[in-house]
C-alpha cells in the first residue's frame, strides 16, 4: 500500500519510524500530506514515506474535539495513533508538545544500528517536528533528549542556531527534566 495517493480522513503508520496518526492535510495529489500524530504533533510526509492502515472506531470526539458534529461521519472510525513501543512519542498540552527522541521511543528498534545511525533518526525526528510546527507562533517544544554526553542536545542546538534562528530555546526545567531537555518557542514564520 505504500506509495498509493493518501486523503484526508486516512489513518496511517510511518514506515521507517515507530508511530503513525491521521492525514490531516492533502498535497501534489495525495503524494505528500501533513499526519496529526498523538499530542496533536503534524508531521509532514509523502506517500513513501508511511503505509494506509485499517480504520478503528475509536470515536473521534474524544481525541479531537475541534472536529464539528457534521463531519463527524466522515472520519468515524478513521482516529487512531500509534505510539512507540514503549510509551507516547509526543504529549500536547495547551501550546505545549512535549516530544521524547530517546530511541527507544521513535524507533521500532535498535538492534544492529550504529550509534550515528540512532543520532540520524532522532534528528529527523526532530526536523520533522519543527517543519509540522514551525507555523504555529507561540507553540513550546520540549524535545527530550536524555542526559548522556549531550551529543543529541548539541546537534538539535546548531540546528536550531542554522535553520531556525526565528526560535527561541532553552535548557527545560530541571525541576521536571533534569538536564535531558530543551524547550524550543515557536517565534515566527519559517525561513525558506
Amino acid at each position: 500500500m505504500a506509495g498509493n495517493a493518501l486523503q484526508i480522513g486516512d489513518t496511517v503508520r510511518f514506515l521507517d519510524y515507530t508511530g503513525g496518526g491521521l492525514v490531516v492535510e492533502v498535497h501534489n495529489e495525495g503524494k505528500s500530506a501533513v499526519v496529526e500524530i498523538e499530542g496533536g504533533l503534524r508531521i509532514p510526509v509523502t506517500c513513501n514515506q508511511c503505509v494506509v492502515i485499517p480504520h478503528d472506531d475509536i470515536i473521534l470526539s474524544k481525541v479531537r474535539p475541534s472536529i464539528k458534529q457534521a463531519d463527524m461521519q466522515k472520519y468515524k472510525g478513521r482516529r487512531k495513533f500509534v505510539s512507540g513501543r514503549s510509551g507516547k512519542i509526543s504529549v500536547k498540552y495547551g501550546n505545549v508538545v512535549e516530544i521524547d527522541l530517546h530511541a527507544e521511543k521513535i524507533l521500532k528498534t535498535i538492534s544492529g544500528m550504529k550509534g550515528q545511525d540512532i543520532l540520524q533518526c532522532q534528528m529527523d525526528m526532530f526536523e520533522l517536528a519543527m517543519r509540522g510546527n514551525i507555523n504555529k507562533v507561540g507553540t513550546r517544544i520540549v524535545f527530550i533528549h536524555g542526559e548522556g554526553d549531550g551529543i543529541l542536545r548539541h546537534k538539535i542546538e546548531k540546528a536550531l542556531d542554522e535553520k531556525y534562528p526565528m526560535c527561541e530555546y532553552f535548557h527545560a526545567p530541571f525541576k521536571k527534566y533534569g538536564h535531558g531537555a530543551t524547550v524550543v518557542i515557536i517565534k515566527g514564520c519559517n525561513p525558506e
